[in-house]
């Protein structure tokens, strides 16, 4: 997504913090899509109400966990799979009544209704994308 090195580094991270070459791709505006509606207010110019809840969280615990991108991204992600309506505990539960949903840290309503269509569409042409590259072999 990103023209930068090191293998630690997560797009998340580097989307929300740096200024690094966005690589153009339809894929990767995608995602990019995704990552608006994860850290960014309906406007764009603010933290999303995810991403203030994550920060109040680690204020009062006194720590930077849940604010971290990474981790933001992946509880957007997680509960957007439990959100989906075929269900499977296997993959993902306690994004709904768990004691971390209970502090906001997850995605809701709205928010949770847009970043899963984002992120519907992403995996939906990154499979087709996937599908294709396979054919050509």
């Amino acid at each position: 997504m990103f023209d930068v090195s090191g293998s630690n580094i997560f797009a998340s991270e580097i989307w929300l913090n740096e200024n690094a070459a966005f690589n153009q791709h339809a894929l990767n505006a995608q995602l990019a899509l995704c990552f608006e509606h994860i850290f960014l207010n309906e406007n764009g110019n603010k933290s999303s109400d995810l991403m203030r809840k994550s920060m109040f969280v680690d204020q009062k615990l006194k720590s930077f966990y849940y604010a971290r991108p990474q981790e933001v991204a992946a509880r957007a992600f997680e509960a957007c799979i439990q959100h989906h309506p075929i269900k499977n505990a296997f993959l993902v539960q306690g994004t709904k009544q768990s004691a971390e949903a209970k502090l906001g840290i997850y995605p809701q309503g709205a928010q949770l209704d847009e970043i899963a269509a984002e992120l519907s569409t992403y995996f939906n042409w990154l499979g087709k994308a996937l599908d294709h590259s396979s054919s050509d072999g």
